[in-house]
Formats: C-alpha cells, structure tokens, sequence
C-alpha cells in the first residue's frame, strides 16, 4: 500500500491557549505519522507539507498537489493527525472525502479523531468533526474582528504595514509615528500637486532624483512585504502618487476597513464605499494640512490632463468653455515661422471660437488685478461696517421678540389662573388663548425670519473677510498661476470672434 502523508500548519496553531496543548509542530506531525505508517508497514510515496496556511485555504499549493496526484491514483492512502489538518473547509470533506476519494480508490485516515473512510459506521463522526472545525474558524474570525474594532475605537492600528510617510512606533506596534525622511516626500507630492504638476510630472522630478519608490524605500528599512505584483514597483508611477493624494491618513485621521474579505473561507478583497470606512479623527500626528488635502481632491476630481512636453496642464484647463455652445475649449499647438504658439479652441466654432493662451493669460491678468484693486478698496471696508451695523438693527428687534415672547408666556400663564379663580369663564379664557396664540405664531415667525436674516449677512460678512484676506495674499503676484485661477475664477467664457473684437467674460468664484 502506498501512503500520502499531509502534515500541515497555521497561524492559529502557533500559539496554544494551554501549556499542556499537544505540539502541532510540522516535525511532531510528520514524526507521528512516519512512525504509523512504518507499524503498517504502509511505503511512503510522499510527505506534503503547507506552512502558514489555513485549513480554509483553498489555494494551499502542496495540498493541491495531493489532490491532483491522488486523483491521479498515485497512493492509496492519505494519512494526517488530525482531520482538521486536512481541512476545516466542510465543503472540502464532502467533496473529497465522501466523494473523489472513493471514486479514485483513495482511503482517509487521520489518528488523533480516528477518522477512517473504510469504515462507514464513522461518517457521521467525520462530518460533525468537520462542521465543528469549520465553526470553530468561523469563531476565530468573529472573534479576531472583535478585536480589531476595539482597538480602532481605541485609536490603534491594526494595520500590517503602514503608508508611506508613516511607521510603527518601536515600543508600541498599534501606535503610529511620522517616519520624516519619507514624509518630506509626501508634503512634496502634495505641493507640487497643488501648485499644477501632473502626477506624471511628479514621477519624473522623483525619479530624477533618485528618491526611492514606497516599496524600494520601505524594503531599503528592511521591512518584508507581502503585497500584490502590481504595487512592488521600483520607479515612481502615477498610480502611487494618485494613491498618496488620496489617503486620508495624511491628516492625522485613523482609516480602516477600506477593503473586505468576502469570508473568513475565501481571499477575495473587495474594495468599500467610503460610508462603510471606519474613520477615526486624530489619532496620530497629521503629515498635510486639511486645506491642502481638501484642494488636492478638487484637482484630482476635475482630472487636468497634461501637455506631454510640460508634464503639467495649462493654468486655465478646465475653467474655459465655449460663449456660444458652453462647450470646454482644448488646447491645440501650431507653428508659425519656426515659432510655436498655444491657443484654445472650441471644437463646434473651431474657426470663430479660439484664442491664443498667452491672449489670454494677459486678458486674465489684468482684470484679476482690477478685481483685486475693487475688493481691496475702501468702499469694501464700508460694505462690511454697513452689514455690522444691519446685524446690530436685526439683534436689536430680534431681542425685543424674545422679550415679548416671555411676557406672553406669563400672560398665558396669569390668564389660566384667572379663569382658575373663576375670575374668567371658559369661553373668555378660550378667546383670550386664541389671541395669545395668534400673536406667538406671528412673533415666532418672525424671530425665525430675523435669526436667518443675521446669518445669512453674518455668513456674507465672513466670505467677504476672507476674501479680502485671500486677495490681500495674492494681490502682488508676478505671474498668473494655476493656484490663483483656481481660487478666484468659477469659468471663463470665449465669445466667437467678430469684427476683429471678442467678448471674454469671467465668472469669479468669490
């Protein structure tokens, strides 16, 4: 008789609850079996051994072999400790040891739980031991999940690895710590995002630079990483720096659960919606600024695309359509006499709707700065005491509702007592009551339209501040750049050309 001895061993196995536990090591698996075997005087055709995987485990590579040698009739026995180091997998011991095996010929045994496919009286025994092994996993998972949420309650992370920018602390691996080297490059990647440089741009400037890669670096630390082909990158791509800007850790905000496991019994992950994401705020220390990460995300959303020779879109991508069909204008180049020029066109009026970008970049300069000239003015400074003084009127009336309001609760209340006394009969209470209602709906009504009133003008008066403060920081600038469009241009409009005269108008943003 020719014997296949499986011997296997997990995560889940390493480390027993109780001292006295039995070894589930690989050497005590195979030493137990060999010796078994010998006794039977069985010949050992091969001894298959998967370490580090589960007994759910689909994709065990040596488990498989055994499957396809068995069913190729290479033995006649399969021989392991336990059933369990077969498979916890319920699906798994149906299939195989109630169905293939004995269409093939190939004979169970395992010693511990004296499971024996020759012996029909113990089936049933095999397949409550299978579905105990397979509760048993499902527990281990529930339990695991358990604890992993307490800990992100608890602001720990359970994380194998961390993003780049970030590592474990030595003395705490669930506490998070800025690794510096790597988060110089991070506030890079965001600045020079923010600033317009495509996420190809950045590639480039990383890699002639020499700066190393997520992977490179976090291997050059000698951390061992277990992570999909597609991410063991040696360069920078754009695809990691797109996965840069995205990760809300960079604030200082703990994330997990972005991605499921299908079940505890498959290693399919699917990737979550965002309302599913466990968030915990500030539970480390924040590498980018919220403002800059906010805008960040507005620029990935609108998805600039870039010129191939700048590696970086052109300032007003995105901002500029059409006057006539309200269709977004794309950049062509053309040559002239050795000379390249950049203009915008519209892809419906390509001859009538089209101007040069250095046009108008200056069109754009100049009225930003008359802009900026009008909000800086001193008529913008009265603008704001007027509305100060318009919310003081609107407090002052809203504080003499609330007064009478008060008052008409004490009446209410010196009325009910009249009629108490008998002071008042009931229909004269009831007319009474009826006015007081009347006048409270009327003075409700309009404290709501008074507190809306302050602070709609309140909420106009602080947009108008930061305005001022916004304009105050750029009101200087040397050249129009992208940044600057973004913040105080919403589009620009091209009219057709006519007459030799063309009709551009701006849509501010504040």
């Amino acid at each position: 008789m020719k014997v296949a001895i499986y011997v296997r061993l997990s995560d889940e196995d390493k480390n027993k609850q109780h001292a006295n536990d039995e070894s589930e090591s690989i050497q005590n698996q195979k030493s137990m079996l060999l010796n078994y075997a010998l006794d039977k005087e069985w010949d050992v055709y091969k001894i298959y051994c998967d370490e580090d995987y589960s007994g759910a485990d689909r994709m065990r590579p040596e488990f498989n072999a055994l499957i396809s040698d068995a069913k190729a009739k290479k033995f006649n026995i399969v021989l392991c400790k336990s059933q369990s180091r077969f498979s916890r997998d319920m699906e798994h011991i149906e299939k195989y040891l109630h169905n293939d095996f004995l269409e093939w010929g190939v004979r169970f045994i395992s010693l511990v739980d004296n499971a024996d496919t020759n012996d029909r009286h113990n089936k049933k025994s095999r397949q409550i031991n299978g579905l105990v092994n397979e509760w048993y996993l499902e527990d281990i998972s529930d339990n695991i999940k358990m604890v992993f949420k307490n800990k992100h309650r608890e602001g720990k992370s359970t994380r194998s690895f961390m993003p780049y920018g970030y590592k474990k602390a030595d003395d705490d691996r669930n506490k998070i710590e800025v690794d510096e080297e790597a988060a110089a490059v991070v506030k890079r990647i965001f600045e020079s995002y923010v600033s317009g440089v495509t996420t190809s741009g950045i590639c480039e400037m990383l890699n002639s630079e020499g700066v190393l890669s997520p992977y490179s670096y976090k291997q050059s630390k000698g951390i061992k990483l277990s992570l999909p082909h597609a991410v063991k990158v040696q360069i920078w791509q754009p695809q990691s720096i797109t996965r840069i800007l995205h990760n809300q850790m960079y604030l200082g905000d703990l994330v997990h659960n972005i991605c499921k496991k299908v079940s505890y019994k498959s290693k399919k992950i699917l990737l979550q919606p965002k309302e599913n994401w466990t968030i915990i705020p500030n539970t480390h220390k924040a590498i980018i600024e919220r403002e800059m990460y906010d805008k960040a995300q507005q620029m990935l959303n609108m998805r600039y695309k870039s010129t191939k020779k700048e590696g970086k879109p052109h300032i007003f991508a995105k901002k500029v359509v059409c006057a006539e069909c309200g269709t977004g204008m794309h950049k062509v180049n053309s040559h002239y006499k050795d000379r390249e020029y950049s203009y915008l066109r519209c892809h419906f009026y390509k001859e009538h709707a089209k101007i040069k970008l250095d046009v108008l970049e200056n069109i754009v300069s100049d009225r930003l700065r008359e802009y900026f000239r009008e909000v800086n003015s001193s008529e913008v400074a009265d603008e704001l005491t007027i509305r100060k003084d318009d919310t003081e009127i609107l407090k002052s009336e809203l504080s003499r509702i609330e007064t009478s309001l008060c008052k008409q609760k004490e009446y209410l209340k010196s009325i009910y007592q009249d009629k108490v006394n008998g002071l008042i009969d009931d229909n004269e209470f009831i007319d009474l009551k009826n006015d007081f209602t009347e006048e409270q709906t009327r003075l409700k009504q309009r404290q709501a339209s008074l507190n809306a009133q302050i602070i709609a003008i309140v909420e106009k008066q602080n947009r108008q501040v930061d305005k001022v403060a916004l304009v105050e920081k750029f009101i200087n600038f040397p050249k129009l750049e992208r940044n600057i469009v973004d913040e105080f241009i919403d589009q620009i409009k091209i009219g057709i050309v006519a007459n030799k005269s063309q009709e551009i108008t701006i849509d501010w943003a504040i």
